[in-house]
């Protein structure tokens, strides 16, 4: 890792590989999560996610809960489906704008959405 990476992360501490350290952000779990989502949204079942992974369904449950590591390198061969998927989770849970949208068109967006509920709550409120 170059010193200014690590410079910028401060150290980090790792306890062991095979369970979750104290010390890991909250996120990870969060992440974790998101994996699991990616995996539904692309219509993945734990068995043919752990198929594509070359590991067993079991050594899969460990790394969802966090028991073990979820290696970045075997889940390359999870495929484009679940990446696009994984891709568009990663960007909501960090709240950037869709893919293809920039930060104006999420606000556009969202302004859209609100004046809709708006129209929709001054619907009901007239029919009372």
């Amino acid at each position: 890792m170059s010193s200014r990476l690590q410079g910028a992360l401060g150290p980090m501490e790792l306890n062991r590989v095979g369970h979750t350290s104290p010390s890991l952000p909250k996120s990870l779990a969060e992440w974790r999560a998101l994996v699991v989502r990616a995996l539904g949204r692309a219509g993945l079942t734990q068995k043919e996610a752990a198929s594509r992974l070359d590991i067993t369904q079991s050594a899969l449950s460990k790394q969802l809960a966090g028991v073990e590591h979820l290696s970045f390198w075997r889940a390359l061969s999870l495929g484009p489906d679940f990446w696009s998927e994984m891709i568009d989770l990663i960007a909501e849970f960090h709240h950037l704008p869709p893919r293809g949208l920039t930060a104006q068109d999420e606000q556009w967006r969202r302004i859209g959405r609100a004046y809709c509920e708006l129209q929709q709550q001054a619907a009901v409120g007239q029919q009372r």
